[in-house]
């Protein structure tokens, strides 16, 4: 090697991705998570979370885009609510060269930004939560889809059927110390759900702590209490966001 030539770091791709990431994903208001390869895009009592997934068997990148939401106190980023199990939107796309993986980088961040757009179209106040969650539920049987359908269905005054939910939970026996925390998250929110003031605060406290937990940015407001718009409203916001969508596309 010419000793005017600089050897390759080996992190050429994560490079390569935090650039691209950046000109297409801060634009939006989206930030990355210190120097990792996860982006965020804060809306309040959810997030959405973006992660560029390294592999150890090479240089390259899946892609994972969903919702998470934050009235589960944690410390961790997940992955609760998207297009699919796991919220995998694009399979390993591995580095060969420069060029080659720049091209692919955009398209990541590309396919990274439509799911945001739709994700923030699709959940535009808890109401919308609280319509998608219980029918993912009766789906996939999850206890912490149940869990968070029931918060959901709550906090907007339909305690019949969080209860039914709440209760779904408590009935289950548990196999492992994580579902005995889970029960007794569920038994929690469960005693303030006649108190819609209290039920309402007990969410909002959760939410607060795991901002706090994960590090996110400060807040005044969580933008929880957002009224929800007639249906009509909700699908021309829809139609204005695939609009711009194709046009971007077409550029």
């Amino acid at each position: 090697m010419n000793k005017d030539q600089t050897a390759p770091s080996g992190r050429e791709h994560s490079k390569i991705i935090s650039r691209v990431a950046k000109e297409t994903l801060a634009p939006l208001g989206l930030f990355q998570k210190g120097s990792s390869r996860t982006w965020i895009d804060d809306r309040g009592w959810w997030i959405v979370v973006i992660e560029f997934q390294p592999s150890g068997f090479g240089k390259g990148s899946h892609l994972n885009v969903g919702a998470m939401w934050l009235w589960h106190e944690q410390d961790h980023f997940t992955f609760d609510f998207g297009n699919d199990v796991g919220c995998r939107i694009a399979s390993f796309v591995g580095y060969v060269d420069e060029k080659q993986f720049t091209r692919e980088a955009n398209r990541l961040a590309y396919l990274a930004k439509d799911e945001v757009l739709k994700l923030r179209s699709k959940l535009v106040s808890i109401h919308d939560a609280a319509r998608y969650l219980p029918r993912k539920a009766a789906r996939d049987d999850s206890a912490w889809t149940k869990l968070s359908a029931a918060i959901a269905l709550g906090y907007v005054g339909k305690t019949f059927r969080a209860r039914w939910l709440f209760k779904s939970i408590e009935r289950k026996k548990p196999v492992g110390d994580w579902e005995l925390r889970h029960q007794e998250s569920a038994r929690g929110f469960a005693e303030t759900l006649d108190r819609s003031d209290d039920f309402q605060r007990c969410v909002k406290e959760r939410i607060w702590r795991t901002r706090k937990l994960l590090k996110l940015p400060e807040r005044t407001e969580l933008d929880i209490d957002r009224k929800d718009r007639p249906v009509l409203h909700r699908w021309k916001s829809r139609f204005t966001q695939w609009t711009k969508l194709l046009i971007m596309r077409k550029k």
